[in-house]
C-alpha cells in the first residue's frame, strides 16, 4: 500500500488464517499384471508397454527404459520398486492413450527424454501416496501431465531445452525449481 513507508506492511491487509489439508491418495487397487516386457514395435524395443487395464510393477522391479501407453492404463508402482527414467528413455503415450500412475515407492525420477504424449496433459495423471516423499524431473526430460503428491518435495531442475519443459499442474508439499526452467499450467486440466 502506498500509504505507508516502504517495508511496512498494513495489517488490516493480511490474513494468516488461510488452512488447506490436501487429501491423501488411496490407490483404486494395489494388485495387477506386470507390464509386458521387451517388445519391439516400429523398430523400437520397448522395456515395458501396457494398453488398457492395472499393471503393477513390484520387488525389485524399477519402471525404467522406453517405456510405452498404448490403451488406458493404471500403473501401481509398490513400495519396493521405484520409477527412474534416464539418458535416452522416455514414458511414450501413443494417440488416444492414458496413464494414471500410483506411486507408493519413496521417490521417483523422470529424467532422460522426459515424457512423449502429444502435449496433451490430461493424459498422464501422477499420484504420489502418502509414503511418496520425493518425484524429479531433471535434464532436458520433459513432463507433460499432472502431479497430485501432497508428500512430495518435487523439484523441476536443468531444462531450457524446449519452450515448455513442464506443461500440466502440481499440488505438492513443496515445489522448487532449479536452472533454466520453463513452466506452463494447462488451463484444460480445470475442465477435466
Amino acid at each position: 500500500h502506498a500509504a505507508h513507508p516502504s517495508g511496512a506492511v498494513d495489517p488490516n491487509a493480511i490474513s494468516d488464517d488461510f488452512n488447506l489439508e490436501l487429501g491423501i491418495v488411496i490407490p483404486p487397487f494395489t494388485s495387477g499384471f506386470p507390464p509386458e516386457k521387451d517388445v519391439t514395435t516400429n523398430d523400437v524395443t520397448y522395456e515395458y508397454v501396457m494398453g488398457t487395464g492395472d499393471y503393477k510393477i513390484a520387488s525389485p522391479l524399477t519402471l525404467k527404459g522406453k517405456i510405452l501407453v498404448t490403451g488406458n492404463a493404471r500403473l501401481y508402482v509398490a513400495y519396493d520398486s521405484s520409477i527412474s527414467i534416464t539418458g535416452t528413455d522416455y514414458l511414450e503415450l501413443a494417440p488416444g492413450a492414458n496413464l494414471e500412475i500410483y506411486n507408493a515407492s519413496p521417490s521417483a525420477s523422470i529424467g532422460g527424454q522426459g515424457v512423449l504424449n502429444n502435449n496433451v496433459a490430461r493424459n498422464l495423471t501422477y499420484f504420489g501416496l502418502p509414503t511418496n516423499t520425493e518425484f524429479k524431473v531433471g535434464g532436458n526430460g520433459t513432463f507433460v501431465g499432472s502431479i497430485y503428491a501432497p508428500s512430495a518435495a518435487v523439484t523441476l531442475s536443468g531444462g531450457g531445452s524446449t519452450v515448455k519443459d513442464f506443461s500440466g499442474a502440481i499440488v505438492a508439499k513443496k515445489v522448487v525449481f532449479n536452472g533454466n526452467y520453463n513452466f506452463h499450467y494447462d488451463e484444460d486440466l480445470s475442465r477435466v
